[in-house]
């Protein structure tokens, strides 16, 4: 088939899509304003979002094929590929630029509200606000990509001097940055984090619509909440992967502003994933699960703006586009009306129970969500600060990480110690002598841990309140589930694994949540692990030898790189570890070859992984007497960050799986 006519194939779809989902938003409108919900009109609405879904579908396939045809007739694909690209990276480009990202993002979009609809056999009631929300979204976004952002534009409507039906014999190619396995993943599990808020924000939005004002809105989505969490963590997660292994300056989070853009609206989901728990089980903090669900996913089409804004400098961003302007309208306005609502309809949300005593869970709940949002808030000023500045003043202020971890490292001491404290205190009103026994066991081994550190020769304070604050997390945690083990153990006459798998099969949503803590423990360790890293700078011609302790570096050879779409070179180097060879290492230079990345220079760097930490190697540079300049780190403790978000992934599965159900019992659904 001609790219031409699958290029108008696709946009045609795209139109189509945008027709379908307009059709389901004032149909959807028209459901809502009826007294009596009109089935008719919410089957037509219905049918059309899911039609509008299915349009996008095809018109995403169609910019795949042209991706993967190398279709140069579309700007897009011509901006972002090249015949030397490998195939996997060709279809990634998907994502690579912003209007294909764009794509992606309302195709997820449509495709959690299909799955939605296809599902959801609940109120009728509610159904067309959620639908109001949905599609009112989406047609924003389909408008982007139809006209501030146009994906399947041809070369000569976007560069009028270019002859109509020009082919170029080659692309531009993908920024050299972006072909790594880490950026394949990234961005679709973020988007699939971002997007996700959507479900719980819609419900929010059809209880202040239709004012029911029970727990059944949590209920229904409480798997949409915990899901869209898990896939930001884990886009987080891959993000921060990917800077460590490809950008070549050792770290892994630099507290970027795209970087922070995601990281405050995990904040407020972290924060109302434990408040709807106090809703749903003491009927408290409607008001305030209300602002926090809805907060989130302002903040998420936030982060998605301050990408595309061109505001921020960031290698995560894209360039300066007019799409700025609109998403900030959109934002404006949306959150104003959404805000001004929830104001309005605050007295009839209004929580009937209050907390009875500070000394519960539900008031440790409360001060966990005020520190969380606290830390939120102090990452969001820092992140929009220089722009603040600089519209002021017309200088651009600099917030660089000395801000940002001199304030958040108070407030995450204090969230990790009430980490370890909130699941063992009691509901309602603790008793204080119960507590301490709680407590006793868990402080003793913490104490001990620190103990065993100071003898180990560390000093620095922070570190230590940094590793105290962690372990009481981590020696907390585990002590209940061991303890509730034993417990089972005893009364079931159980093997003791066998009962510690059941309780955490059983009860998922509790022992899942404790793996999660477990795993936020440990990355924290990981990242006080930072303050022992060591580096150096070295020059080597082939068999001299560069020492870090307790490692040394010899450089065997120094070889040239020639393949189809780059060019460098790469240093053999024989690693040995207390003078024993433990591995041969090859970090690279590469330069990558296209028409609009000619000579793009990138670091491939080699790592060599201990749980006490990694060695990390780059090649800086290699002189013509064939001498290669050399960056050789310690990073301490840094695998612990990797093991901790293993341990969120996994605890959050058993979260979001439903208990095995009885004999004769049926659940509700959740």
């Amino acid at each position: 088939m001609n790219p031409l006519s699958i290029n108008s194939a696709g946009k045609t779809a795209l139109w189509c899509a945008f027709l379908f989902t307009l059709l389901s938003f004032l149909t959807a409108v028209a459901a809502a304003w009826r007294r009596e919900t009109p089935m008719g009109l919410l089957t037509v609405s219905r049918r059309a979002f899911l039609a509008g879904f299915t349009l996008t579908t095809i018109s995403t396939g169609t910019l795949l094929v042209l991706l993967g045809t190398h279709s140069f007739q579309n700007a897009y694909v011509w901006a972002h590929t090249s015949t030397t690209l490998p195939p996997f990276y060709s279809l990634s480009a998907l994502w690579a630029g912003q209007e294909g990202s764009l794509l992606l993002w309302v195709w997820i979009l449509l495709g959690y509200g299909a799955l939605l609809l296809v599902r959801y056999r609940e109120s009728p009631r509610m159904l067309p606000w959620i639908l109001i929300a949905l599609a009112s979204t989406a047609l924003f976004f389909l408008w982007l990509t139809l006209h501030a952002a146009p994906v399947f534009e041809t070369l000569w409507e976007k560069f009028p001097e270019a002859p109509v039906g020009m082919v170029p014999e080659e692309g531009a190619g993908l920024n050299p940055l972006l072909q790594n396995p880490g950026m394949v993943v990234h961005p679709p599990l973020l988007y699939l984090g971002y997007v996700g808020f959507v479900i719980p924000f819609a419900f929010a939005i059809a209880v202040l619509g239709t004012g029911r004002t029970d727990a059944f809105w949590l209920r229904s989505t409480r798997r949409w909440s915990m899901t869209a969490w898990l896939f930001l963590t884990l886009g987080i997660l891959a993000g921060a992967r990917w800077a460590y292994v490809e950008l070549g300056w050792g770290g892994y989070w630099g507290w970027d502003p795209v970087e922070n853009a995601s990281f405050i609206p995990w904040l407020t989901a972290t924060a109302y994933i434990h408040s709807v728990m106090i809703e749903e089980r003491r009927g408290m903090f409607r008001i305030w699960n209300m602002f926090l669900i809805i907060f989130t996913y302002i903040l998420c089409l936030f982060g998605t703006f301050l990408t595309r804004s061109g505001l921020v400098s960031s290698v995560h961003s894209f360039a300066n586009s007019p799409i700025g302007t609109y998403f900030a309208v959109f934002l404006g306005v949306g959150g104003f009306l959404v805000f001004g609502w929830l104001y309005m309809c605050r007295d009839r949300l209004r929580s009937v129970h209050r907390i009875e005593s500070f000394l519960s869970r539900e008031a440790a709940f409360l001060f966990n969500n005020v520190i969380i949002l606290s830390m939120a808030f102090a990452v969001l000023w820092g992140t929009i600060y220089p722009m603040i500045s600089e519209f002021l003043t017309g200088e651009r202020a600099s917030v660089g990480p000395p801000y940002f971890n001199k304030v958040l490292f108070p407030l995450a001491m204090l969230l990790l110690l009430l980490t370890a404290v909130g699941p063992i205190i009691a509901w309602r009103r603790a008793e204080p002598e119960a507590l301490k026994r709680n407590l006793a066991r868990p402080l003793l081994w913490t104490v001990a841990f620190c103990l065993g550190l100071l003898v180990s020769g560390v000093r620095n304070i922070a570190v230590l309140a940094g590793f105290f604050a962690s372990g009481f997390v981590l020696f907390a945690n585990l002590d209940d589930y061991f303890s509730a083990t034993a417990v089972r153990h005893r009364n079931r006459g159980e093997h003791y694994l066998k009962s510690a798998w059941n309780l955490l099969r059983k009860n998922g949503r509790r022992y899942g949540g404790y793996l999660v803590h477990v795993g936020i423990a440990l990355l924290i360790g990981g990242v006080m692990g930072a303050y022992y890293n060591r580096e150096r700078e070295v020059d080597l011609l082939p068999g001299d030898t560069a020492i870090l302790e307790p490692y040394s570096v010899k450089l065997e050879r120094v070889e040239e790189i020639n393949e189809a779409n780059r060019s460098g070179y790469r240093a053999v180097l024989a690693v040995s570890e207390n003078g024993r060879i433990v591995e041969t290492a090859t970090p690279e230079i590469s330069f990558f070859r296209g028409t609009g990345i000619e000579r793009q220079r990138t670091s491939e760097v080699d790592i060599l992984p201990r749980l006490s930490g990694d060695l990390y190697l780059v090649l800086a540079g290699v002189d013509e007497q064939g001498r290669a300049g050399l960056q050789l780190r310690w990073n301490a403790l840094v695998g612990w960050v990797w093991v901790g978000g293993g341990l969120m992934f996994l605890g959050s599965l058993f979260a979001l799986a439903p208990p095995p159900s009885r004999k004769g019992v049926r659940r509700s659904p959740a």
